[in-house]
């Protein structure tokens, strides 16, 4: 580490301790401002979310909390100029050990309520308890978007956890949502479903009847797989067991999205499945893995954006968009590719992107 990025670590430590949570927001909103271009959609958007990993931190007072709030403020920004439906968190929202009930309210307002201000939606019967100084930028609760969830391996050490995201977290902040079954399907528009998927039940077997019921409410043509944990090798038996399954089921789909990597990655995937995004540096980085069909790999935290465009006929496809938002520089989308129907992936008109920073 050079001494320079070494006192940049400091001073981001220093400045999240030193400011309360209202100040933290006011500061961000007045020192980092974020402005990022937008994704190069032919037509406007039928149904868009934002998607990252790997958010919660336990500290108060770090780097990777001051990081979260950047992300999120970015993330905002973003919207400002074109909305998105629903955000979805790809699994580790609360480290080291998951949400605990002794200090949930804490971690709800660190953790959800002060780095997404702007998409929280605070009808809940306790949400009065965490709202604090956040007035959502959108104004009013019922615009406000979705927030899906996945759990990841760090919400899970502690056995309270996974209930405690499930069914205590929405009392305080309403439009959060993380299914009750492993393997759950959302319909996000017309002709569009997610898969959300806790892979870590997969360590047990392939689960085939759980996935032809979901694959029964998947006509598509198009489909979604939201999972912790990329589909590539080395990521434990759990996700070959998945990646077996699947096959078996004889699921596709057009797009993948995972965390796990603490970066932000795209890849292609071997037939039937189209296109893989890793959205894993929602506070927190560190170098990308190697792995097959890999389009880009960046230790940098961010986010994606996803948009759904159905400008008829074959002009129909899912766009990708990675935005690196460092700690200290400037946020930039680094990349947007594209996947049709049928899975073909192209990289989408690059004007307007910042050379993708420490790309491996």
């Amino acid at each position: 580490m050079t001494r320079g990025r070494a006192v940049r670590g400091v001073l981001g430590v220093l400045l999240a301790g030193a400011l309360t949570t209202a100040g933290a927001l006011g500061w961000i909103a007045w020192k980092v401002t974020r402005t990022v271009p937008l994704p190069p959609l032919p037509a406007p958007a039928t149904f868009s979310w934002f998607a990252l990993g790997d958010t919660g931190t336990g500290d108060v007072v770090s780097k990777e909390r001051l990081a979260q709030l950047v992300v999120g403020r970015t993330m905002a920004t973003l919207d400002h100029e074109a909305r998105v439906d629903a955000l979805l968190f790809l699994g580790d929202n609360f480290y080291p050990t998951g949400l605990l009930a002794r200090e949930i309210e804490t971690r709800i307002r660190h953790n959800v309520v002060d780095p997404y201000c702007g998409f929280v939606a605070f009808k809940g019967p306790l949400s009065p308890r965490v709202a604090g100084g956040c007035h959502p930028v959108r104004g009013r609760d019922a615009d406000a978007p979705a927030l899906l969830a996945v759990l990841g391996n760090h919400d899970k050490i502690a056995p309270e956890s996974p209930r405690l995201e499930r069914q205590i977290l929405p009392l305080y902040v309403s439009n959060w949502k993380l299914p009750a079954d492993a393997i759950h399907v959302e319909a996000l528009a017309p002709g569009l479903q997610l898969l959300m998927v806790d892979a870590d039940v997969f360590s047990s077997g392939l689960h085939l009847s759980a996935l032809a019921d979901a694959a029964a409410k998947m006509p598509g043509p198009w489909r979604v797989l939201a999972t912790h944990r990329p589909l590539q090798p080395g990521n434990g038996q759990a996700v070959v067991n998945l990646t077996r399954a699947l096959a078996r089921t004889g699921l596709r789909f057009q797009l993948v999205l995972a965390g796990h990597e603490h970066s932000l990655g795209v890849a292609t995937l071997p037939a039937p499945h189209g296109l893989q995004v890793i959205s894993g540096g929602g506070a927190k980085t560190r170098r990308p893995l190697d792995f097959a069909g890999r389009l880009l790999a960046v230790q940098q935290t961010g986010f994606a954006r996803i948009d759904f465009v159905r400008a008829g006929g074959e002009d129909a496809r899912l766009f990708a968009s990675l935005y690196s938002v460092p700690l200290f520089g400037r946020a930039a989308r680094i990349g947007t590719w594209s996947v049709g129907v049928d899975n073909d992936v192209r990289r989408e008109d690059r004007a307007g992107e910042d050379p993708a920073p420490d790309s491996r």
